[in-house]
């Protein structure tokens, strides 16, 4: 099956629609910038309400025939914009909009949680009202939740990249080792073309796509909310995010819950090598024996690593069905995912060695080592990555040990993020460990384990509103 990339657009939609969105919120909290739990004096944000951002998530429920839950947020919700350096080596230069949203408390707040849901490219706002759904709602009660479009997401400033969402992945998989080396080799180059269409769109913005600059943007948003420090809760590609925050700006932390934890190492011959292995490993144990962590996607109701919704991809192609998405809430920018992943790991852009990996994993493992691993460092076909044709060296992601209250959650036979990886980050940045007997993609925040994590912000709340 042909496998299009604008279809990635709509990845999760079902999950992230149906539990998150914002509302608007009611006039008096407007004018006031407070609610039950109240937003600080100090802060430079100007808070409006989620008009825009409501009726985007209500016309993509529409499109797909979900409910929304906007309606149980809707006086709870604020949305703002934050202007930051496009470089922070030229702080008065270009500026970028980062937008924000603000889920506040239903008691007293103690303090602000920032969040962020994964990807890399995922928008961020819809966050808080997900948790809101979720097992772990109670942090709700007295913390302000944050949700955050990374810079080159959702509404923040972003790049249309149509080269990388037509760029479609082979028809059909092969076994045959020389064949899939050819067709390596095909797809190397259309992806190399379609990289750098996209780079064009915009240069100065795809190179600064880096978790590091994210990590200083929360920072910045930080600083104009008027406090010295925040908590974290990151999920997927929100660990690497977390990770470089409390590296960079550790005296900026109250607590930090990091969920799926991404590859520290950032080498893609090593992170594809562990996802296969568990891959292989862990899909017989898992009940629903599926190899593809794409057949997986509820196991999350946070994150989105890849693929299609299955429902679309049964669909006419989009040529033949054009679908309006002026209007919609996009929950994936295929370049920000693009961008972020490429400027972060190293031998990415290295094709021979790509396919140099590809083989050797199908002698050692026979057909399933021919096959693309799922992750974002991934192309559209086997011995491919993303970041063929990647203009831009990877700027190291900071991994550092400062002793900030965190925790990190581990499951024990996942194969997005594997195992392995939470227990790399924990011996790096130290922390408290937690591994959950199951094989669920970042979704601590269901079932008994989101009771740890509320209790985890609860001890370590700094009482800063």
């Amino acid at each position: 099956m042909i496998r299009s990339r604008k279809l990635m657009i709509f990845t999760g939609i079902g999950i992230i629609a149906t539990v998150a969105g914002c509302s608007a919120v009611n006039p008096q909290l407007a004018e006031s910038g407070s609610a039950s739990g109240s937003t600080p004096s100090s802060s430079s944000i100007a808070w409006q309400n989620c008009d825009q951002l409501v009726e985007s998530e209500k016309a993509l429920n529409d499109l797909i025939g979900a409910p929304s839950q906007l309606e149980a947020f809707a006086d709870r919700m604020q949305c703002a914009t934050v202007a930051v350096p496009l470089d922070y080596d030229d702080p008065d230069g270009r500026q970028v909009e980062v937008a924000i949203a603000a889920l506040q408390p239903t008691g007293e707040s103690k303090g602000y949680i920032f969040t962020n849901p994964g990807g890399p490219g995922l928008e961020g706002r819809t966050m808080p009202a997900a948790i809101a759904s979720s097992d772990a709602k109670a942090l709700t009660d007295n913390f302000t939740l944050i949700g955050v479009d990374v810079r080159g997401t959702g509404g923040s400033t972003s790049m249309d990249c149509p080269s990388l969402a037509e760029l479609d992945g082979p028809n059909d998989s092969t076994t045959n080792p020389t064949e899939a080396q050819t067709v390596a080799k095909e797809y190397w180059k259309l992806t190399a073309d379609a990289n750098k269409a996209c780079v064009e769109v915009d240069q100065a913005l795809a190179q600064s796509l880096t978790t590091a600059n994210a990590a200083r943007d929360l920072d910045r948003i930080r600083e104009a909310l008027g406090v010295d420090t925040i908590g974290f809760f990151g999920a997927s590609w929100g660990t690497e995010l977390g990770i470089a925050y409390q590296s960079m700006f550790p005296q900026s932390v109250s607590g930090m819950v990091l969920d799926s934890v991404m590859d520290i190492r950032h080498q893609t011959t090593e992170t594809l090598d562990d996802v296969l292995e568990a891959t292989l490993t862990f899909t017989a144990e898992n009940e629903d024996g599926a190899i593809d962590s794409e057949e997986n996607i509820e196991d999350s109701p946070l994150d989105m690593p890849e693929s299609a919704d299955p429902a679309l991809e049964d669909q006419p192609a989009s040529d033949d069905q054009p679908i309006d998405t002026s209007n919609l809430l996009m929950p994936l920018n295929i370049a920000a995912r693009t961008a972020y992943t490429c400027n972060s790991y190293e031998g990415a852009d290295d094709e021979q060695q790509q396919i140099d990996d590809m083989t050797r994993r199908g002698n050692q493992y026979g057909d399933a080592g021919l096959a693309r691993p799922i992750h974002p460092v991934s192309g559209v076909a086997a011995g491919v990555t993303a970041c063929a044709g990647w203009p831009f060296a990877p700027v190291a992601v900071p991994a550092e040990n400062h002793d900030v209250p965190l925790l990190i959650i581990g499951h024990s036979n996942e194969t997005v993020t594997p195992i392995a990886w939470a227990e790399r980050a924990h011996e790096t940045i130290g922390g408290d460990y937690l591994v959950l007997d199951d094989a669920s993609h970042g979704a601590a925040m269901m079932g008994e384990s989101a009771q740890k994590i509320v209790d985890f912000f609860d001890a370590h709340a700094v009482n800063e509103k």
